[in-house]
């Protein structure tokens, strides 16, 4: 398996590193979101597991996350990562001449980004999938007001990351890996805090209409994202297809969990069929 890796600069000037193995050029290409605080490092896996598929597989860090620059953790505007998503889709396509549309997989916080790409352009995207997305979180009003206070006296704020990794899978050694990786920020601005919630509740004010398949992914049991959130926009979503599995038993990280077989098993089937 070979993994291209390297920087990609943007429009601001932050440089977001990115990983791509090439495949099959008749294929629609698979383009990862990895979620908050985390990595594109931690979706090798994907690489691995999927490789005998043939898709061409690109992820990139967010600005402010593992190898790419930025400030950690902080956006100005929540179009901050929709541009990254921007810029990382026009490398792909002019400097590795993969073919769009792509199929476009986010996770958690990635899940958000995706959405909100996607739906600004629809014609680059043949099927979105979507893992444990933030189209919600707990004690969200709460949270909310919490996050306007903070971010009207110091955006930049840095504070602390309230998820748990004993919530983000049953796996000790997942949780380890987790714990020791380097790379990943535990901790979280008031400025992004706010801006993912009021991006959250800009998904779920209306109707989503897409004219590619969705195909959601989550877990019964989440407690870093609301699960009933993702549920009432799956009821109103519009799709030519469209697909929600649940976990019963997992947490938040489902391609992490002692079960993520059977999370793989579906994505593949969602990805050839």
């Amino acid at each position: 398996m070979s993994i291209e890796e390297g920087l990609i600069p943007t429009p601001a000037g932050v440089q977001l590193f990115y990983r791509f193995q090439a495949g099959d050029p008749k294929k629609n290409p698979l383009f990862l979101i990895h979620g908050h605080g985390e990595h594109s490092g931690r979706y090798l896996k994907f690489f691995t597991r999927l490789q005998d598929l043939g898709y061409s597989i690109a992820a990139f860090d967010l600005r402010g996350c593992g190898r790419s620059s930025g400030r950690r953790v902080f956006v100005d505007h929540f179009e901050d990562y929709t541009g990254d998503v921007d810029t990382v889709f026009n490398f792909l396509t002019k400097q590795q001449k993969v073919n769009p549309p792509v199929i476009l997989f986010g996770h958690s916080l990635g899940g958000l980004i995706a959405l909100t790409w996607a739906r600004a352009n629809g014609g680059k995207i043949s099927k979105l999938i979507l893992s444990s997305p933030l189209i919600g979180v707990p004690l969200e009003e709460t949270k909310f007001r919490l996050g306007l206070f903070l971010d009207r006296l110091a955006p930049r704020l840095v504070l602390q990351n309230p998820v748990r990794p004993n919530y983000l899978t049953h796996d000790p050694e997942e949780i380890q890996k987790y714990q020791r990786d380097p790379l990943i920020q535990r901790k979280i601005t008031a400025r992004l805090a706010c801006e993912m919630i009021r991006q959250a509740r800009l998904i779920r004010q209306e109707a989503y209409s897409a004219s590619f398949p969705v195909y959601l992914l989550m877990a019964k049991e989440d407690r870093i994202v609301d699960p009933e959130a993702t549920r009432r926009f799956f009821s109103r979503l519009q799709a030519p297809a469209r697909e929600l599995e649940e976990f019963k038993g997992f947490y938040h990280e489902i391609f992490n969990e002692l079960g993520q077989a059977r999370t793989f098993e579906r994505l593949r089937h969602y990805l050839i069929r």
